[in-house]
């Protein structure tokens, strides 16, 4: 995908015209075919297929010291060639502690025939004494090495870290946010071209 990072119209600038033709280039406009309710998109564009879980109001999840797989963002999908690219698109609403220096970190992991790789981690919060309710969003493309027909699951970790070694009881313990809507991933599969 590295040709398509900077100036992608090829006018020797970088600007909105650069996202407005990846965009088109993702769905190719003249031969547009999409059902929003398939995974797999017929397009003659980039667009391979998409995969996007929009999670539903829920409880929330409390955040172990320990990395733990946040189940309700796990998504699959069967690669449609080999060797592509893949636009992740993720958002989750987190409520940090009342504890000082509690943070909670997340890792991102795909996983080919049993072997998982990390492709992003970050760590999410602030040193204050206060609740923190907010929303982290992660969007970037990825190369990843497969065969067609390989399946690939997408996996979000999170733990806290307490940087103060403090007991936390269960109500202190960091929150992963499902009681409102917001929480998603979307994966779509692009043409390494």
């Amino acid at each position: 995908m590295s040709n398509l990072v900077f100036d992608l119209n090829k006018d020797n600038k970088v600007t909105t015209a650069d996202v407005v033709y990846f965009a088109s280039a993702l769905i190719d406009k003249e031969h547009y075919n999409m059902n929003l309710n398939q995974q797999v998109v017929t397009v003659d564009g980039l667009m391979l297929q998409k995969v996007f879980n929009k999670l539903q109001e829920s409880d929330n999840i409390k955040v172990d010291a320990s990395y733990t797989i946040i189940n309700e963002f796990t998504s699959s999908l069967i690669t449609f060639s080999a060797n592509s690219s893949y636009l992740i698109n993720l958002n989750v609403n987190y409520l940090t502690s009342l504890l000082p220096d509690l943070y909670i970190q997340l890792k991102l992991c795909y996983e080919i025939s049993g072997v998982e790789t990390k492709f992003a981690e970050t760590k999410l919060g602030t040193c204050n004494t206060s609740f923190l309710r907010s929303n982290y969003n992660y969007s970037s493309i990825i190369d990843i090495s497969s065969e067609a027909n390989d399946t690939i699951i997408f996996k979000l970790y999170a733990k806290y870290i307490n940087e103060n070694d403090n007991d936390l009881e269960s109500d202190s313990k960091p929150e992963i946010i499902l009681e409102f809507l917001g929480n998603n991933l979307s994966i779509i599969e692009i043409k390494n071209v």
